[in-house]
């Protein structure tokens, strides 16, 4: 009798021990955080001019966060369109996306003092569009800085 409560002890442990090295295996998959830079340089942007920069997330990436500022110099006012994009719903011929024809995720306008930050799914291809909407040909300088955030 005493054999088999040991027997049925040493079960349970060895089975609460799985469970417990499952579990933390399970937990460590997404424990890895990986930071990307989208764009951090300074650019000169001529009125109503834009330029945008491409990035995806992989499949299966879990709390993905995009944030970004930019310095903005030159022009009346001191501002640069910010517009993050779905790739897919975005018409485009080979390098040219033609941005007035889709709606973005998130957009404003940002100067000095603004900074944005959003949570995106993973998968799918993004833009992130700059434009200089100047309508008296001042030509602006930005400094964006843009990274991505996620777990995988």
């Amino acid at each position: 009798m005493n054999n088999r409560k040991l027997l049925v002890c040493a079960v349970f442990i060895i089975f609460g021990t799985a469970l417990i090295v499952i579990q933390s295996l399970g937990q460590s998959v997404h424990a890895v955080v990986v930071k990307k830079t989208i764009v951090s340089r300074q650019i000169d942007l001529p009125a109503g001019k834009g330029i945008y920069f491409p990035f995806t997330i992989p499949q299966g990436a879990i709390n993905v966060y995009l944030s970004g500022s930019t310095k903005v110099v030159g022009g009346i006012i001191s501002h640069v369109y910010i517009g993050i994009y779905y790739a897919k719903n975005c018409p485009a011929v080979g390098t040219i996306v033609y941005f007035g024809k889709c709606t973005p995720i998130k957009s404003g306008f940002y100067d000095n003092n603004n900074s944005f930050g959003l949570y995106i799914p993973s998968g799918p291809k993004y833009y992130i569009f700059f434009h200089n909407d100047a309508i008296l040909g001042e030509e602006k300088i930005i400094k964006p800085t843009v990274t991505v955030r996620y777990n995988k």
